[in-house]
């Protein structure tokens, strides 16, 4: 006879997601690291190695706003890169050579204005120009870099970009950037790696259409990230100096960036 307590010792539950030091106004949260918060494909795409094609990135935020891979088995990104050695997303490869995205359910130009939201990525060896590491399929809110090395966050999807020098970032480079916005008085900032790189005003006002996405935008080849992503946060509110130094800390001291 099974007792009660062979039972309950055969039960595993999963540990608590490990959550930011700030919470307020947190819509959107994405950790490689968390290992109950994925979902794999298993159709068309190979069988082994287990657990590595990403079907789904699940929002640890509480608002359900799940990333979900490309519906065609095999143009899913992997979870199998590392950033000093805590598992991350790699948008680089995949079954087969196409686009690598995921496509974040919920989640529009105007739920993020305002906004302060972070990214800890890993450049590919060749930085794609314009590749879009988050952001709408119509541009609203999205962070991209060129292949001169600039930073930019498109607002609107006019107007232009609010776009850094180049070389701020390089090849193969390990960065925390993180991007506000207001959404009166537009004034935005982009830092990267705790250092502002260009801030300003830009008057153009996020759109409700279009999707967010992780690696990509609107489905383009052209737009595609094609690097390794450990961590995004997105806030749907300006963070005050304060907390987004705060958060900044907590990134840094987690993944190792410079």
């Amino acid at each position: 006879m099974t007792s009660i307590g062979s039972l309950a010792s055969a039960v595993v539950i999963a540990a608590p997601a490990p959550m930011p030091p700030i919470t307020a106004g947190l819509i959107g949260f994405w950790d490689a690291t968390y290992d109950a918060g994925f979902t794999y494909s298993t159709g068309g795409d190979p069988a082994p190695p287990p657990n590595t094609y990403v079907a789904q990135w699940n929002d640890l935020s509480g608002t359900g706003r799940h990333a979900l891979g490309n519906a065609n088995a095999g143009f899913h990104p992997k979870r199998n890169a590392t950033i000093n050695g805590l598992k991350a997303v790699d948008f680089s490869t995949g079954y087969v050579a196409q686009l690598k995205s995921l496509r974040v359910s919920g989640m529009i130009g105007t739920d993020l204005y305002p906004c302060t939201c972070f990214a800890v990525v890993r450049f590919p060896a060749t930085i794609v120009n314009n590749g879009v590491i988050a952001g709408s399929s119509t541009q609203s809110i999205t962070l991209r870099a060129t292949s001169t090395g600039q930073v930019q966050v498109i607002i609107g999807g006019v107007g232009g970009p609010a776009a850094s020098a180049a070389g701020v970032v390089a090849a193969n480079g390990l960065y925390l950037i993180d991007w506000s916005h207001t959404s009166v008085a537009p004034q935005f900032n982009i830092t990267v790696n705790a250092t502002s790189v260009v801030s300003g005003t830009n008057t153009s006002v996020p759109t409700a259409a279009g999707t967010w996405a992780l690696g990509a935008q609107n489905d383009s080849a052209n737009l595609a990230f094609g690097g390794i992503i450990g961590e995004v946060l997105a806030y749907n509110v300006l963070l005050n100096s304060t907390d987004r130094t705060t958060v900044r800390n907590y990134l840094k001291a987690k993944w190792g960036t410079p």
